[in-house]
């Protein structure tokens, strides 16, 4: 490695990273940062200071079978920097150094002794500085420099030299016949068959370094002698291509790695040539069932395939692994496996979702006929099974596996879609031939037990560490006789925060509408409908798939209400949006003459009311026009409804409430409240009327109305005579929201404001007040989990977190979560262990959590 200025690249790892804290859960970090002290601080006030700033080489070596030894070579200045140098070596040292020399073929070699740290030796020779711990490598530096043979004599690694960035933090030279031998120490010895493929990479490679502080990134090329980059080979004139694979490998996935090319047929050739330039084609030959049989497989395929671990944690990782293909179509694919098997193809089991989704799983009868090709390209290759999904072809050798990956493309729940590697993916090429990822949080599970290298056999601290990076991704493009690489490896603390659902289910759009969880009448089990941003419905099923979705032309206002129609026990949905009422049969379908077009905006949320549970339905709206108009089920006016128009607009969804066998029919403006009858006229005058606050709803307690007015205090309205009380709470202006829970003689009522929660009991004591950091969307929804437990469910919009509050005002366990929107809990199944937690998420998903 070339580093252009220590002192400053040293500066800049310890103060410009974001990811300075986790480097230090790794005792190399901390090595390098204490011997990198120890070195600035003995030679800051001496003329080896100069040195620090110049041009740093450093190389690895290894030394017998267990170490590897570190050189350090200073291009000094002029001779004047050589000699003042020299002249501080032999004069009286400061700080302990003690300096002994020795001479070593017509030359100098000191050996400093630091303090608390290990000896140093240091020679000069030709303008050079060579400094290491190991004073064998710093007479072999010296005997190198004497000889007639240059590392600028090997063809590759001129080559590489010759891409090198002059203004980057440094340059890394990486000499891949030597890397296995190098990397030995840290691996058990079974792992050197592995080790030794990268040689296949290439000779030499170049990587220019930037240090930035989220990130570190290395771009470069790799050269090789003309049979030994492999990849070069195989991808001869098989143009990069831009890569489509990622929207089918699952977003959990740990590894992944992906080929990408242009043409079956020239990756087929290749590979041939390949391996007879590599003395391998008669065995490959000979490996596969019958001459027909590489030339079926490579027919089936299209233009990329990868082989991914998805992180199924209860498999091991080639259990949990699969291959995908993709095909040029699934029908000629099929054609394609038929002709191989030397019979039709006949599923040996299926996935099935649910009732509407099922999808076949084939027994692989040629499993090493795919492994006879895939080994020379791919460490492993799981085949045993597979499933057609998208126009790909996944293999797996379990299926669980199968499933869990046919789960994840069902929902969308795919890496394409993931936010954190939309931000990763831009650090690479828009083409590739190569590319591989790792996630650096289960890179353990993919290495020996007992690695010596504590990097990939991390305890606690360093899984942590590791967790807050996206992951580590090498790009590779082929580029005339070379490859073009980028590395990356990204900080990402938040997506160790990601949410642990049960499942996501990816929409077109995000979601700020509270889901509503509605009946199947079918399975009596709970179905999910949901309105994304984009106007779009969606009703999906208990596992997370989408049944159908259906686009309106705006937002939904209201609630979503189930009503049977046809009273014959089928239910459909019925809701409103400004211009219009809809009623949805569970297929998405409109009922008869319905949508409902409205000759006025609608201002709220329709209201729907069933006054003696006959099913003799009324739908209640207030339009723009000041009225509130009445609807029967089959969407025509109530002409009985002789209700006059409001003063104001009327925003708030109409309530009804029965007491004391009366009907009361309620809603307010921005200054006056209504009370009427079923026929539209006044059932209670009100005496000294109020401003109702435009988020409170009206409850009924002991023959009296309960409210707030916009001064944050509560209004009682007793309904046998109108006459109004007041008890202060806030007694400010002040936008809030209000709802009570009323069981027996217990009795809560609860304010919300942008950064509030209040709970007060039935003397309107304060029993608790719970600050939230952010902004409350100002609202509360009220669950009862038992007849006398009760939860308060908040959205704080600012930071898209949700809160479930205990009515004691603490939260409850696990929370808060992510989420972006308010939120529904009940049971999806008839299998009720716990509850569902169902909440608009981030990057356009619908999260279901568990709650128990």
């Amino acid at each position: 490695m070339r580093i252009n200025n220590l002192k400053g690249t040293y500066k800049t790892i310890l103060n410009k990273t974001n990811y300075k804290k986790e480097l230090e859960s790794f005792n190399w970090f901390n090595d390098f940062v204490k011997h990198s002290d120890v070195l600035i601080d003995s030679v800051v006030e001496t003329p080896l200071n100069q040195i620090l700033s110049n041009n740093l080489s450093v190389s690895l070596h290894t030394s017998g079978d267990k170490s590897i030894d570190a050189l350090y070579l200073y291009r000094l200045k002029n001779k004047a920097e050589e000699s003042s140098i020299k002249d501080y070596l032999r004069g009286s040292l400061p700080n302990g150094l003690h300096v002994d020399k020795r001479r070593y073929n017509a030359n100098d070699i000191y050996e400093i002794v630091l303090p608390q740290s290990d000896n140093y030796y240091v020679s000069f020779t030709s303008g050079i500085l060579i400094v290491s711990k190991s004073s064998l490598l710093v007479e072999k530096s010296i005997r190198q420099v004497q000889s007639a043979i240059s590392l600028l004599d090997d063809t590759s690694f001129n080559l590489v030299l010759k891409t090198m960035g002059q203004s980057d933090d440094a340059n890394l030279f990486v000499n891949f016949n030597r890397i296995p031998d190098a990397l030995l120490p840290l691996f058990d010895r079974s792992y050197y068959p592995e080790l030794k493929g990268l040689k296949f990479f290439g000779s030499w490679a170049e990587f220019d370094v930037n240090i930035k502080d989220d990130k570190l990134l290395l771009n470069g090329f790799i050269s090789s002698n003309e049979n030994q980059n492999k990849l070069n080979q195989i991808f001869k004139d098989c143009s990069p291509q831009y890569s489509k694979i990622s929207k089918v490998i699952p977003a959990n996935s740990g590894l992944i790695l992906a080929y990408t090319y242009n043409k079956s047929v020239k990756l087929k050739n290749n590979l041939n040539t390949y391996l007879k330039n590599n003395n391998l084609q008669s065995d490959y030959k000979k490996g596969f069932s019958n001459g027909n049989s590489e030339g079926l497989i490579f027919e089936l395929m299209d233009s990329e395939f990868a082989l991914v671990d998805a992180n199924i944690n209860s498999l091991s990782p080639k259990e949990g692994s699969f291959l995908v293909l993709k095909t040029k179509s699934e029908n000629r694919a099929k054609s394609s496996l038929s002709k191989l098997f030397n019979k039709p193809l006949k599923e040996t089991s299926f996935y099935q979702l649910d009732k509407q989704t099922k999808i076949a799983i084939y027994k692989n009868d040629r499993e090493n006929d795919f492994t006879n090709i895939f080994k020379h390209l791919l460490p492993y290759t799981p085949s045993k099974y597979f499933s057609f999904y998208n126009n790909h072809i996944f293999f797996a050798n379990t299926k669980e596996s199968l499933k869990q990956i046919l789960y994840a493309n069902i929902l969308g729940k795919t890496i394409h879609y993931n936010s954190y590697n939309k931000i990763f993916s831009e650090n690479f090429a828009s083409k590739q031939n190569v590319y591989f990822y790792c996630n650096l949080a289960n890179v353990a599970k993919h290495f020996n037990p007992k690695p010596k290298c504590t990097l990939l056999n991390p305890n606690a601290e360093q899984k942590e560490a590791l967790n807050n990076f996206y992951g580590l991704g090498i790009q590779l493009a082929t580029n005339n006789n070379m490859l073009y690489s980028n590395i990356c490896i990204q900080h990402n603390p938040s997506r160790s925060q990601e949410p642990q659902t049960i499942w996501q289910s990816k929409l077109d759009s995000s979601v700020h509408f509270k889901p509503s969880i509605v009946l199947n009448h079918y399975t009596k089990e709970k179905e999910i409908l949901i309105q994304d941003l984009s106007n779009k419905v969606y009703l999906i099923t208990p596992d997370g798939r989408i049944l159908w979705e259906k686009k309106l032309n705006k937002p939904i206002l209201s609630d979503i209400y189930q009503i049977d129609f046809y009273k014959n026990n089928k239910l459909q949905y019925l809701f409103n949006t400004e211009d219009r009422i809809y009623l949805l049969d569970r297929n998405g379908n409109n009922v008869e003459r319905y949508p409902i077009n409205l000759s006025n905006k609608a201002t709220n949320g329709l209201a729907l009311f069933d006054y003696d549970k006959n099913k003799i339905y009324r739908i209640f709206i207030a339009t723009a026009d000041h009225k509130t108009q009445v609807y029967d089920k089959k969407g025509s006016i109530i002409t009985g409804w002789k209700a006059s128009k409001s003063e104001h607009i009327v925003s708030q969804e109409i309530q009804h409430i029965r007491n004391n066998g009366n009907d009361y029919i309620i809603y307010a403006d921005e200054n006056r409240n209504y009370i009427l009858n079923r026929r539209g006229e006044t059932r209670l005058t009100i005496k000294d009327d109020f401003s109702r606050n435009k988020l409170s709803s009206v409850f009924c307690v002991n023959n009296k109305l309960v409210t707030t007015d916009t001064y944050a205090n509560i209004r009682f309205i007793d309904l046998k005579d109108g006459n109004v009380t007041t008890k202060n709470l806030l007694n400010t202006e002040l936008s809030h929201y209000f709802t009570m829970v009323s069981k027996g003689s217990e009795t809560s009522y609860i304010l919300v404001t942008q950064n509030k929660v209040m709970i007060y009991n039935n003397k309107f004591k304060e029993m608790a007040s719970i600050d939230i950091k952010g902004t409350l969307a100002l609202h509360a929804d009220i669950y009862q989990f038992s007849s006398t437990d009760y939860k308060i469910g908040v959205y704080d919009e600012e930071n898209k977190k949700i809160f479930l509050i205990n009515k004691d005002g603490s939260f409850y366990k696990n929370f808060p979560l992510k989420g972006s929107s308010r939120f529904s809990i009940g049971f999806l199944t008839k299998k009720k262990s716990n509850f569902n937690l169902i909440v608009g998420g981030e990057n356009n998903y619908l999260y279901n959590y568990t709650v128990q």
